[in-house]
């Protein structure tokens, strides 16, 4: 009795061990394999976020150069480039002194 019992469980080991280990095997390459598609979407969205990085860097520095900055202030503001007949010089003139009451002379 005790010898069939036993019997039985080694060989219900015996068959349902190597399916266990086929079933763990199975799920674990299924979970390697979505794990790797993840991975290649991940480093995809990477490429794409440098590639727009590297875009808005070029647009900052295009929107920054004195030609853009010229075009725009004679396209958009209506200004014109300066010739030297145009050009005035302000010469700084002290301002007037306070006023000073008093019966004493003012200087």
């Amino acid at each position: 009795m005790i010898g069939r019992f036993i019997r039985g469980i080694l060989v219900s080991v015996v068959v349902l061990l190597p399916v266990a280990v086929l079933g763990i095997t199975l799920w674990l390459r299924t979970e390697v394999i979505n794990l790797e598609y993840e991975l290649a979407q991940y480093q995809q969205m990477k490429e794409n976020l440098l590639d727009e990085q590297r875009r808005l860097l070029t647009e900052k520095e295009e929107s920054g150069s004195v030609w853009n900055l010229e075009r725009y202030a004679k396209e958009r503001l209506g200004l014109d480039s300066l010739n030297r007949t145009r050009v005035f010089y302000v010469r700084i003139q002290p301002g007037p002194k306070p006023y000073i009451t008093g019966y004493r002379e003012q200087q």
